[in-house]
């Protein structure tokens, strides 16, 4: 038997079009924007209102900081996807998409 790939690239290609480039990054603007805002706005309300401190208040508190460590997370992707392993010195950057994946899994 022989397993050999004669000449397929196992590498994956993921060339978009700048229409797709567009949309992506507007999009994931927008909720960029629209989680700061909301995440700010639920963090402050609970900090500055004493009947809103209970268990409950606080694991939406905890919820709103951890959605907003994921920001950074979202437009790394973004990153990713446009240039896939060639910022940050190509085999660096496959060990870090897994570092990634797993810390929004403690995190949440």
């Amino acid at each position: 038997m022989n397993n050999s790939t004669s000449g397929v690239s196992s590498e994956v290609d993921l060339n978009v079009g700048v229409t797709i480039r567009v949309v992506l990054t507007v999009l994931a603007a927008a909720i960029i924007t629209l989680d700061l805002i909301g995440n700010v706005i639920v963090i402050h309300v609970t900090r500055t209102r004493t009947p809103m401190r209970t268990s409950m208040d606080l694991l939406i508190v905890n919820l709103a900081a951890a959605d907003l460590m994921m920001i950074p997370v979202i437009v790394y992707l973004i990153n990713f996807f446009f240039n896939q392993f060639d910022w940050f010195g190509g085999i660096m950057d496959r060990s870090r998409v897994g570092w990634l994946s797993l810390s929004r899994l403690y995190r949440s």
